[in-house]
């Protein structure tokens, strides 16, 4: 037996680094124009996540990158926020749908572990709705017109066709000449 034993040993997380922090999640998923939370958890060189350890907070950037490269050279707006506890915050802002690789830095060391980021049309903007121009057309009185119309997010990102679930109601306007337009 040692005088004074047991003895009571607090542990704590060493400095994080950037080859053992990782996001929390393998992908996220969120709307465009939407800001969209991503996390990353600073680790010590052990793996163990530096919550409550009094090291030196790290200095992290991360971006955003096309991983579908449709044409797009929209680069999303990407904004790090130190939220305490060895946890930042990555809050990324896509006007474009689509695919994201969403990267990080910490101290000016790579991390390694990327994380997914899929961004999907925000909800329907009757404003930025069109009507498709091939399905427009002359129609003889008594027969049916099919009009088919392009749901947009405000971003202008297309959202769908409608008709899967989703109703909208259309007006014919008489253009002074007999005739419907």
């Amino acid at each position: 037996h040692v005088p004074g034993s047991p003895f009571v040993l607090r542990c704590v997380a060493a400095a994080p680094t950037a080859d053992r922090s990782a996001f929390e999640e393998d992908s996220y998923c969120g709307a465009a124009g939407q800001p969209i939370r991503l996390v990353l958890i600073a680790c010590d060189p052990f793996g163990n996540a530096c919550s409550d350890a009094p090291v030196p907070v790290p200095e992290v950037t991360a971006q955003a990158t096309p991983v579908d490269r449709d044409g797009s050279t929209e680069a999303p707006v990407v904004e790090v926020l130190h939220e305490g506890q060895g946890c930042f915050s990555v809050m990324v802002r896509a006007q474009a749908t689509g695919l994201y690789r969403v990267a990080a830095t910490m101290d000016g060391q790579r991390v390694p572990h990327t994380s997914a980021l899929l961004v999907t049309p925000g909800p329907m903007h009757a404003p930025s709705c069109t009507i498709d121009a091939q399905a427009l057309g002359t129609v003889c009185a008594g027969d049916a017109a099919r009009l088919v119309l392009q749901t947009r997010d405000a971003q202008g990102n297309l959202c769908g066709v409608v008709g899967a679930g989703c109703a909208w109601d259309g007006r014919l306007i008489d253009d002074g000449g007999g005739a419907a337009a």
